[in-house]
């Protein structure tokens, strides 16, 4: 299975076993995760993507976009408007 792990991993200019040390994976498993021979669990991805800062979706190649949507419960800013505008003023 393809994934972007060792991607990741390099941008951060960590060998596997510096990883392991910050994540507490084990290098053995790191290293069949990045070759495609086992597939990480989800709270090993969920591991990850919090390490590296993107998504799980992002780590196992489902998604190309690798910024993690906004926390639930939270809406984005809201587009500037025209000045003087207001969507909360009263029609009378």
């Amino acid at each position: 299975m393809e994934n972007r792990l060792r991607e990741l991993r390099k941008k951060r200019r960590l060998t596997q076993v510096g990883l392991q040390m910050q994540t507490g994976i084990e290098q053995t498993l790191i290293s069949k995760y990045e070759r495609g021979e086992r597939v990480p669990p989800t709270e090993t991805l969920m591991v990850l993507a919090k390490f590296f800062g993107t998504t799980m979706d992002y780590i196992m190649c489902l998604t190309d976009n690798p910024q993690r949507p906004p926390p639930l419960g939270r809406e984005p800013a809201p587009d500037k408007e025209k000045p003087g505008a207001s969507k909360f003023s009263k029609s009378t």
